[in-house]
């Protein structure tokens, strides 16, 4: 088997060359879609194990190349990105990607794949992850450690930024003292920056962190919430805060599916906490009703701009009006933004990064998004940092 239980990566168990890449491919980290994407010829009702086999009988006719297998992994919307922007100033050859399709590979970075149509160039990080479980049962059960996840994180290099995109799992932590396993989410906020530092070493890159704060809850904000652009209207909508200041921790959310009624959740709490203010004072709220607004809308900027923000979701789409009657709405951008507040801490909240949603594009498709509002911006890099 490819994987194990709760595991959402490639598990190897000591696979060997036609094995080890039939059970990645197999495995979490490809889409039924993308498998029958390399292979035209399959069948619609092909299962996801069967489709393997019809891509090695592909590469051992040259029907597909090895990098067209990179490409289509590589490609796949991703759930977590962190980047940097600045410059470089070498490209080194790397080692040869495709060895990582038949073999594990070392803890290091391989490449270069290119992307001709779109005009990108990828590396591969490579990371061990233990993944103990038990065999045998009774007095005969042991520790079996010959089980690795093998963790891909992504880098595009490109002239102006460089970006890392990988996808989260939970992996097994055995207990000793307790004789027993636990399954814990893979900290990747402690080896990102890690990361990060190898390819600055590579590439003699300059490259810094956005200070990605300030491109979220001002540049952005001022620029689509409530505004109408090149006649278009945006709808931006607050999903969830997470605050710490004087001594109060703030976590809130909006309830419900991915089409929250943008009345409820952040924005209820804002307008109940309005409505306490200018009760409080005598003033009436539906002969004032300027004045509630204004309130609202201040403490809604408190919570979410000055509360010492680690984190904020957010969802913006485009609507187009087509008729009286219909409006088309285009996916723009969703991400939970993790701003690096908290430097020193243990959590994800010590790393600048974004939890993204494939129906958005994922990592690449937010990635995007931010790269283009940069540039857009034409200011100084130095505002960014």
């Amino acid at each position: 088997m490819s994987g194990v239980k709760g595991v959402k990566a490639f598990v190897d168990h000591g696979f060997t060359d036609r094995d080890f890449l039939r059970h990645f491919l197999a495995s979490a980290e490809f889409t039924t879609s993308t498998l029958k994407n390399l292979v035209p010829s399959a069948k619609a009702s092909q299962k996801k194990e069967d489709l393997p086999y019809d891509i090695i009988s592909a590469l051992d006719n040259q029907l597909i190349l090895e990098s067209d297998v990179l490409l289509a992994y590589l490609e796949q919307p991703k759930s977590w990105l962190s980047f940097q922007v600045g410059k470089h100033s070498e490209d080194p050859e790397l080692d040869d990607p495709s060895f990582l399709l038949r073999n594990f590979g070392e803890e290091k970075w391989y490449g270069a794949i290119f992307d001709a149509e779109r005009n990108k160039k990828w590396y591969i990080r490579i990371h061990k992850v233990p993944n103990p479980s038990f065999i045998g049962i009774g007095d005969a059960r042991k520790v079996d450690r010959s089980q690795n996840i093998r963790w891909i994180v992504a880098a595009e290099i490109a002239a102006g930024y460089v970006s890392l995109h990988w996808s989260g799992f939970s992996s097994s932590i055995y207990e000793a003292e307790d004789d027993t396993l636990k399954q814990n989410q893979f900290p990747y906020w402690q080896y990102i920056p890690r990361f990060f530092d190898e390819l600055k070493n590579l590439f003699k890159g300059e490259w810094d962190y956005p200070d990605l704060h300030k491109i979220v809850l001002s540049d952005l904000w001022d620029k689509y919430l409530g505004k109408e652009l090149d006649s278009f209207n945006y709808d931006w909508q607050h999903l969830r805060i997470r605050a710490e200041a004087s001594g109060v921790a703030l976590n809130a959310r909006s309830a419900g599916s991915s089409d929250v009624d943008i009345r409820r959740g952040l924005q209820a709490l804002s307008k109940e906490l309005a409505k306490s203010a200018i009760e409080s004072l005598g003033i009436d709220i539906m002969e004032d009703f300027g004045k509630f607004s204004n309130v609202e809308n201040a403490i809604l900027k408190t919570l979410i701009h000055n509360w010492g923000t680690k984190s904020y979701e957010f969802r913006l789409d485009r609507l187009n009006k087509i008729s009286q009657d219909e409006i088309k709405k285009e996916l723009i951008f969703k991400a939970h933004c993790y701003f690096g507040a908290k430097l020193e801490s243990e959590s994800p909240d010590a790393l600048m990064h974004l939890l993204c949603y494939r129906e958005y594009g994922g990592s690449a498709g937010i990635l995007g998004f931010l790269i283009n509002e940069i540039e857009l911006g034409e200011k100084d890099d130095s505002d960014y940092f």
